[in-house]
């Protein structure tokens, strides 16, 4: 209780000393000027503290507004640049597939003898290793059994199964196949009969070659047109290595395909020949 009335006192000894401060400016306006300025003395440096603490708040403020900007305009250069990489990527495919057609477009028009369907290719079936391709189409457009099948760079392989909307493409890969094949230069006309290679399954081999044999790396090698399915003249690939057998009488050469075997996505189908105009 004698706390509570000490600081009552004090109050209001305070208060008094305000009132009469206040009184003695106005009667006193002199004093009233020597009072105001002892008060500004007094309270500046509070003010300029209070002022200097507005103002460096209001920078702070400032500046978490320019990061909150900031991060909200990279986020958005972010995804304008995934934008317009992915329009970019959309592009250059569509490029490259004109390029592609615009090849095999090439290829119809130099071969007319040749009757060609295009086709896309929907996939390997499994792996390449199992050296099958499959095709966009089948026996609805005509494609049956024993068709070979090209790019526009060189052969593929043949037709081993088709049905609606659907085919099965042996490729030149594959261990099993076989097709008569010759070696353009003129100087040699080598035949074999070219086959799948085990040894170097990327590279089928032109076997059954004497040892005679004129046969040089760089050669390209044609289908010779022997037998009923594939017509003459069609480029298979490029000869990059001879080889003797054990005994010494035969030879073997590894092709390397000229044919895009493992990343070709569209191909043609040889559906006829025309036989009047068949290159000599």
């Amino acid at each position: 209780m004698r706390r509570r009335k000490q600081g009552s006192w004090k109050y209001w000894i305070i208060s008094g000393v305000g009132v009469a401060l206040v009184v003695l400016s106005l009667v006193f306006p002199s004093i009233g000027g020597s009072f105001r300025g002892a008060f500004h003395y007094v309270f500046s440096p509070i003010e300029s503290m209070l002022s200097s603490a507005a103002n460096k708040t209001s920078e702070t403020a400032s500046l978490i507004s320019r990061v909150f900007f900031l991060d909200d305009e990279i986020n958005r250069l972010e995804l304008e640049s995934a934008r317009l990489n992915k329009q970019l990527l959309q592009m250059q495919e569509m490029q490259e597939e004109h390029q592609r057609l615009y090849e095999l477009l090439g290829y119809k028009n130099s071969h007319p003898e040749l009757t060609l369907l295009l086709a896309k290719v929907s996939g390997p079936e499994g792996d390449f290793r199992n050296y099958v391709l499959l095709l966009n189409r089948g026996s609805e457009s005509g494609i049956h059994k024993d068709m070979p099948v090209i790019d526009s760079r060189g052969l593929l392989g043949l037709v081993k199964e088709s049905g609606d909307g659907w085919s099965k493409v042996q490729l030149i890969l594959d261990p099993n196949y076989a097709v008569g094949a010759i070696v353009q230069r003129s100087g040699s006309r080598t035949s074999g009969i070219l086959e799948g290679n085990l040894e170097n399954p990327d590279y089928p081999r032109l076997i059954n070659l004497p040892s005679d044999s004129d046969i040089q790396i760089g050669d390209e090698v044609l289908t010779s047109g022997f037998g009923s399915l594939y017509p003459k003249g069609i480029l298979v690939g490029q000869v990059v290595s001879v080889h003797k057998d054990e005994g010494g009488l035969l030879k073997a050469a590894w092709i390397k395909p000229a044919a895009r075997v493992n990343k070709v996505e569209e191909v043609f189908v040889i559906t006829g020949v025309k036989t009047s105009e068949v290159k000599k």
